[in-house]
């Protein structure tokens, strides 16, 4: 068997070679042919628009200013997918203003196309209103092109842009702007945001679609969803507004709902809608739009990324997600790529970025040094990273970890890799005591296990001591304080763990046998305020990144052999140990951890007992802090 796997694997290795060297590209045939018939668009305006007029108007003011530096500049719309970026500019296309300023009008659907040949082919058809003969050479294709527009103000929309090459954009405006007429303008609609940021002309901002508010969303769930545009009865409508509150202002969600819901008949129907998720699957059985639109842009993720957002459904709706904690939890599931250039937490970061830039993210806060710190996940991009990772994922709400129905519910439990607790959207009593999932014992290749709902739930019945040990292949343990008492006697069998979160725990005392999880990257202790000391052994800990002692205030000191561990990336503090303490370290061990980053904080440097001491620590190769 092992031989075989072996063979498998040098087989794989052999194609990923062969794909890397010729750029092949891997698609499914009957997926592109579904993506590339939903996805044509035209200039023609769908019915029922709601909410769009201030956007409207002020793209309208953008395309008709001429004081911009480039002959012909352009103006990205940017935002999720099913937001109405194509429904927009189909809106600016066909306005009377829009139709006077402009000679000529071309609209182009691009998508994951980007050949600037094929798009000039495809202006010049849009121009011309005449199919244009794939015989034709290229410049004659650019000269009759030149031809068409020369001397003309023209509005050119590119639909629903993913290309970021910047050398094949350069290309094909160069093309484009030959012999344009001064106060030409292209639009571009994209879900990237980089693509915004490439394609914009340099004095402009793209502009940026923000969600329907509540009043707009019901507006136009009222029109697609009631016979005639009139509700019926009280019932539909108390229904009605709590599906509505689901779409979180998408139009695109809204109007699926409500074209579903209107050929509903009866309340027990709309009900049953109502306790679906929204993405997934509608009653007919078939996939809804929503999940359509959101799939292309999760479709179109290199596999690194898709792994890394479909991770993302453990953190419940709307939680305040850390950027710095999310790409250790993806370096623990081994997510994130090594590379030579770059550190695996900066590799991490670009990952982020390029999720962030392709709105799998949203409502990113920064620090006063411009560094991303939080951001949240759209609700249907959260229902969407749960569709992708089907039944590896569960998240358990401190109400539903309750339910005597919870293990029927999740009756495969050999397959699920991935666990969290998060807490409830309800009020609850925090001295209310809540049942323990000791099912979770029997799934024994759990990989993640993270409680994020608060350190003041109280298991009633205990914990399963097994729940830890029978996890072997467990890489990310993040417990709470009840949790944690079962652990000190458990630890050492957790041998591939790479993630530990023992922060805030008020009775801890580190044990020896921690030191043997050598895979350890991240050990977080914050707020651990009676800590008083390290492991010895804890110099093993090779390829430990992080260590937060932040607010571990009985902390004595460091232990001997921690400056061997020169993988470190952060080390919140140091406190030097007295020359008497043979088990404390000396500011001279940090000469070696020069790979730390951010912040380093150093305490009782009155024991630095002298100047050679002090230059050993070689602070100013800490390049990195």
């Amino acid at each position: 068997m092992a031989r075989a796997i072996k063979e498998v694997q040098s087989k794989l290795d052999e194609i990923a070679m062969v794909k890397e060297r010729f750029k092949f590209k891997m698609h499914s045939m009957e997926q592109a042919v579904a993506v590339g018939d939903w996805r044509r668009t035209d200039s023609s305006v769908p019915d029922a628009v709601v909410g769009r007029e201030e956007d409207k108007w002020k793209l309208i003011d953008m395309v008709r200013l001429s004081n911009y530096k480039e002959k012909v500049a352009v103006i990205p719309i940017v935002g999720i997918g099913g937001l109405g970026k194509t429904t927009l500019a189909q809106l600016l296309y066909n306005d009377d203003k829009v139709k006077s300023h402009f000679e000529l009008k071309l609209w182009v659907c691009v998508s994951e196309n980007f050949d600037p040949s094929f798009l000039i082919r495809k202006v010049l058809e849009s121009a011309t209103k005449k199919e244009v003969s794939k015989d034709l050479e290229a410049n004659t294709v650019k000269e009759l092109l030149h031809e068409a527009i020369k001397d003309k103000r023209f509005l050119l929309v590119l639909d629903d842009v993913w290309n970021e090459d910047r050398e094949k954009w350069a290309r094909f405006k160069n093309m484009l702007s030959s012999g344009a007429r001064e106060g030409s303008k292209i639009v571009v609609t994209t879900r990237i945001q980089i693509v915004a940021d490439i394609m914009a002309t340099e004095t402009i901002v793209p502009h940026e679609l923000q969600g329907l508010s509540k009043a707009e969303s019901w507006t136009l769930f009222e029109k697609l969803a009631f016979r005639g545009g009139a509700t019926s009865s009280p019932n539909y409508v108390e229904i009605g507004k709590e599906i509505v509150g689901k779409c979180r202002g998408v139009p695109l969600a809204i109007r699926t709902m409500g074209g579903l819901l209107y050929f509903k008949d009866t309340e027990q129907e709309w009900e049953s809608v109502k306790n679906k998720q929204l993405l997934g699957f509608g009653l007919d059985g078939k996939e809804n739009a929503i999940l359509a639109t959101l799939r292309v842009s999760y479709n179109n993720l290199p596999s690194n990324l898709k792994r890394c957002f479909a991770y993302c459904g453990l953190f419940p709706k709307d939680h305040k997600i850390e950027v710095k904690r999310l790409v250790q939890l993806w370096m623990a599931q081994g997510y994130v790529e090594s590379s030579q250039s770059s550190f695996l937490d900066d590799v991490g970061v670009e990952y982020f970025k390029s999720l962030l830039h392709r709105s799998f993210f949203q409502e990113a806060t920064k620090d006063k040094w411009g560094n991303i710190e939080y951001c949240k996940m759209h609700d249907l991009m959260h229902d969407l990273a749960m569709e992708v990772s089907g039944k590896e994922t569960i998240v358990l709400n401190i109400c539903n970890s309750i339910d005597s129905n919870l293990e029927r519910q999740h009756t495969d439990l050999e397959r699920i890799r991935h666990v969290s607790i998060g807490d409830s959207t309800e009020p609850w009593n925090s001295d209310r005591r809540l049942f323990f999932p000791n099912f979770l014992v029997k799934a024994t290749k759990l990989r993640t296990y993270m409680n994020l709902a608060g350190e003041n739930i109280y298991w009633k019945g205990g914990v399963d001591e097994k729940i830890f040990t029978t996890m072997t292949g467990m890489r990310t343990l993040s417990p709470n304080r009840e949790e944690r008492k079962i652990m000190p006697h458990n630890i050492r069998k957790l041998k591939h763990l790479r993630y530990l979160d023992l922060s805030f725990n008020g009775t801890i005392v580190l044990p020896e046998e921690i030191t043997c999880l050598v895979n350890l990257q991240v050990l977080k202790l914050y707020g651990c305020a009676v800590l008083q000391k390290l492991p010895r052994g804890f110099g093993k800990l090779s390829n430990l990144l992080y260590l937060n002692l932040q607010e571990c205030t009985s902390l004595k000191c460091m232990p001997v052999g921690i400056g061997k561990l020169s993988s470190l990336r952060e080390l919140s503090i140091f406190i030097v140990g007295a020359a008497t303490d043979y088990e404390a370290a000396r500011i001279s061990e940090l000469k070696d951890l020069n790979n730390l980053s951010g912040k380093l904080r150093i305490k009782r440097l009155e024991l630095v007992k002298d100047e050679l001491e002090a230059v050993a620590a070689s602070l100013k190769e800490k390049k990195h802090l």
